[in-house]
């Protein structure tokens, strides 16, 4: 209140300066909202892939051998089994070291099914069955019970060789660099992850470790 008893009005200048603050704010919150909603989107959609371009695997062991990777060839055993009434054997198998930026080595092998390289992503797409690999003794637990196998599988479909057909890779990281002998029970498992079968043939990987190899 005023000297002479009344009560100072606003002046209209502050007033506008307020609500210019005040809508200036607000844009600046509506612009930062809109700025993260690409960011958030390409979170949602795009996850980080857990291996980088450079730290993938090796799709052959020839390729092993010229990128300095390759530790040695590896012999499974049996070489040859049945699966889901399909005969499967190995094309190739092999260890080699991380690439840069990896960790484990690597057991990376590729299959042929009914003497065809192509076939396991066929069934994969036409019965929802997949080959899948546990160590033998967890039970077929994802978090395995063993010590060397960092995660069971993981596999990614080679370049197509012709249109709508391509093989898979198949590679199993292992912790500890000195692991002489690894042991797989094979299954069967479809697009939700579930095991839907279990085989009788276990796959022996012998002779990893090698001082002189590493």
């Amino acid at each position: 209140m005023g000297q002479d008893g009344r009560i100072p009005r606003e002046e209209p200048h502050s007033h506008s300066l307020g609500l210019c603050m005040r809508l200036n704010l607000f844009r600046e919150q509506a612009r930062s909202k809109y700025l993260l909603l690409p960011i958030i989107f390409m979170m949602a959609f795009f996850p980080a892939a857990s291996f980088a371009e450079g730290e993938l695997p090796s799709r052959t062991s020839e390729e092993s051998a010229k990128r300095g990777l390759l530790i040695k060839k590896l012999f499974p055993m049996p070489d040859v089994f049945d699966w889901e009434k399909h005969e499967v054997s190995f094309k190739e198998c092999w260890y080699e070291r991380p690439a840069p930026g990896a960790i484990h080595n690597l057991i990376c092998f590729r299959l042929r099914v009914d003497q065809s390289t192509t076939q396991e992503l066929e069934i994969q797409k036409s019965s929802d069955r997949s080959i899948e690999f546990r160590e033998e003794g967890s039970k077929g637990k994802i978090l395995l019970t063993g010590t060397h196998i960092n995660y069971p599988l993981r596999n990614f479909k080679l370049k197509q060789i012709r249109k709508g057909m391509g093989e898979i890779l198949h590679w199993i990281e292992i912790k500890e660099p000195d692991t002489k002998q690894l042991k797989l029970r094979i299954y069967t498992m479809n697009h939700k992850t579930d095991l839907t079968n279990r085989s009788d043939v276990v796959l022996t990987f012998d002779d990893l470790y090698n001082k002189a190899d590493q």
